[in-house]
């Protein structure tokens, strides 16, 4: 990809993608270079341990485009074990602003 402006990102173990268009305005896309890769690890951990999912067998990380004026990008963590599957969210300084635990609804 020969642009930093991206409509997705997907981090899986071992693996990330990146999807773009360049249709879109810059306000509903994701900086690559602003992302804080850093806090990823520690947003993975508290998914993992936090969830209900007691063995998760995989997790992903998917970045997105904030919604409103001035949002920063979205990130959700997904956790998935035999349990269910469980996810949080968090903004782009790993604040955590949703999560949803194996067996709750919403």
């Amino acid at each position: 990809m020969d642009t930093a402006y991206v409509t997705a990102i997907t981090i899986e173990d071992h693996r990330m993608a990146v999807r773009g268009d360049s249709t879109r305005p810059v306000s509903e896309t994701v900086h690559l270079q602003s992302l804080p890769y850093e806090l990823f690890p520690g947003l993975v951990r508290e998914a993992r341990t936090t969830l209900g999912v007691r063995d998760p067998r995989s997790w992903r990380i998917d970045v997105t485009p904030g919604t409103g004026a001035g949002a920063g990008p979205r990130v959700r963590v997904t956790v998935t074990g035999k349990e269910g599957t469980a996810h949080l969210d968090a903004d782009a300084t790993a604040r955590i602003t949703d999560r949803r635990a194996v067996g709750e609804s919403g």
